[in-house]
């Protein structure tokens, strides 16, 4: 190369020794401020041991940058932009990466909070206490749902009767039932004995030792009209007196006023009025 052709080659960074009129040139560096195309299917632009430095200028191309086999092993982007969903060895992203999802924006904004459940509040995903969840359901306990109770939990084990369950204040007519009278015995009950009329329907007084001087003193009930109460009587082996007293009236039965010696005595009684009055003596 001569050297009034290096100073005007186009080819800058030429590092050139001229002696008299010729010039040995070899390039260390290569600036390149005209285009540069490659005209072959199998041509190629190779950078070996350096860099290629665009500056602000940009790389057009409609085919790609590597291929199956000699990829691109590395790359550093500020700003990616690609029309087509990229693919990773053939994979595309969607297939390995959740896409972009507002629901699941939120959702993962939500501070997780021990117990809380993930609930749609007006259309929107929100952290809910226990709490809060059952009354969006309409799961009140003792509100909406009955609370844990041990009899009701007993009962639950029981085998429901056939037929119709009685009711405290229902007309109703009972068939195939056996009632069972209530009967409190008392020992040597005293002069005044101590009866209940809400809590037993038969009271038998055993071992009288003393004279009974009134049935009426610790008598105690609510009674009701038609209600029943039986006595039983039996001494010690000597016969005692018995006076009844205001609560206790004589009908076309009398009242008895003794004992039978050593022999029960029973008298049956029927709330009328506001005495018991006596219906029956064996």
């Amino acid at each position: 190369m001569n050297k009034s052709a290096c100073e005007s080659c186009e080819v800058k960074g030429v590092d050139c020794y001229c002696l008299s009129s010729f010039c040995y040139c070899y390039c260390s560096r290569v600036c390149i401020d005209k285009n540069i195309t490659v005209a072959t299917a199998t041509g190629g632009f190779t950078v070996s041991g350096g860099n290629l430095a665009l500056g602000t200028n940009s790389i057009t191309m409609s085919g790609s940058i590597g291929v199956t086999g000699t990829r691109v092993t590395k790359g550093w982007f500020t700003d990616l932009e690609v029309t087509n969903m990229p693919t990773v060895n053939g994979t595309a992203l969607s297939s390995t990466f959740q896409p972009l999802d507002s629901d699941l924006t939120t959702i993962a904004g939500l501070t997780a909070t021990t117990d809380n459940f993930i609930v749609s509040v007006a259309s929107a995903w929100a952290s809910r206490t226990p709490a809060q969840v059952r009354t969006t359901l309409a799961l009140v306990i003792g509100t909406n749902v009955q609370a844990w109770d041990a009899d009701l939990a007993t009962w639950a084990t029981k085998t429901a009767p056939s037929g119709v369950v009685l009711g405290t204040t229902d007309t109703q007519t009972i068939t195939n039932k056996r009632r069972t009278r209530r009967l409190t015995t008392t020992n040597a009950p005293g002069a005044t004995p101590t009866t209940n009329s809400d809590n037993v329907d038969i009271m038998e007084f055993t071992g009288l030792a003393t004279a009974i001087t009134s049935m009426t003193t610790n008598l105690s009930g609510t009674p009701v009209d038609g209600d029943l109460l039986e006595f039983r009587f039996t001494d010690d082996g000597s016969a005692r007196a018995i006076t009844w007293g205001a609560s206790f009236a004589a009908t076309t039965v009398p009242l008895p006023t003794t004992t039978v010696i050593s022999t029960m005595l029973r008298v049956g009684f029927e709330y009328s009025g506001s005495t018991w009055k006596v219906i029956a003596v064996a």
